[in-house]
């Protein structure tokens, strides 16, 4: 039997981000929280997160569940899609020098 009790739906887990210090001036933004969280799921969201979380004092690299002042869902969009762009473009030079090599190791 599992501790960690039933799943928390999608309002839950934007009321949950909110609470933390995440900026929700109006409802339009708290529809947005929630669109995104659907889209690609509260946890590879909460990956993003992380820079804009408040460190925790004495540490490097641990972070508190705290967002730091000013934090949007915007902000923390733009990181998801800068690095899902970044691992296309990666994706895409690998196939590029796959490919290419393949051509020459068969053209010996």
């Amino acid at each position: 039997m599992s501790s960690y009790g039933s799943p928390l739906s999608i309002p839950d887990l934007a009321s949950k981000l909110i609470q933390n210090g995440l900026l929700c001036p109006n409802a339009d933004e708290r529809r947005l929280i929630e669109q995104r969280l659907h889209s690609v799921s509260y946890h590879r969201l909460e990956e993003y997160s992380w820079p804009y979380r408040n460190p925790i004092p004495g540490s490097s690299t641990a972070r508190t569940s705290q967002f730091k002042s000013g934090c949007t869902i915007g902000l923390i969009w733009s990181t998801y899609i800068f690095d899902r762009r970044l691992r296309m473009l990666l994706m895409d030079a690998i196939e590029r020098f796959e490919v290419a090599w393949k051509n020459n190791v068969t053209q010996v």
